[in-house]
């Protein structure tokens, strides 16, 4: 389903937007929320599903709720 095939790759991606709206590097984002460097950088890859305390401590540290991410990245996918 849509859910389970699309929203974790949106999910990433959209993380990944809004962290390089922000001005913010990886490096950055690793020490604000105290989550690795490499643990980061493999999310938008789906190599490593993004965990429910990594998301809503990465949405902190962009200045967004969850509920915002999560809604941004659901508008990431196609309506089919």
């Amino acid at each position: 389903g849509i859910y389970t095939d699309q929203l974790p790759q949106a999910v990433a991606d959209q993380l990944r937007a809004e962290r390089a709206a922000k001005g913010l590097l990886v490096k950055d984002l690793a020490r604000i929320t105290g989550i690795s460097v490499n643990t980061i950088s493999r999310y938008p890859n789906q190599s490593s599903p993004i965990p429910m305390d990594a998301f809503a401590a990465m949405c902190e540290a962009l200045g967004e709720t969850p509920s915002t991410i999560l809604g941004r990245a659901m508008e990431r996918i196609p309506k089919g």
